[in-house]
């Protein structure tokens, strides 16, 4: 599981979002996109800094719950 925190700001984004995608995949890494952008429009889920904790507890504690 990767998790790829994201101002909302990537210089090249759709490159560099196909080669980190192409990359989970191949290895069978899941990939999470978090963003801290209220206003994404690229696929990222919110969170905020005081609740990124939660967050990525939330995600790791449901990827166990599918094995």
């Amino acid at each position: 599981m990767l998790f790829l925190l994201s101002d909302g700001e990537i210089n090249d984004r759709e490159q560099a979002e196909k080669e980190l995608t192409a990359y989970c995949r191949q290895n069978l890494i899941e990939l999470v996109k978090i963003t801290f952008d209220e206003e994404d429009k690229y696929g990222y889920e919110h969170t905020t800094i005081v609740n990124l904790y939660k967050f990525l507890a939330r995600r790791i504690i449901e990827k166990e719950t599918d094995y």
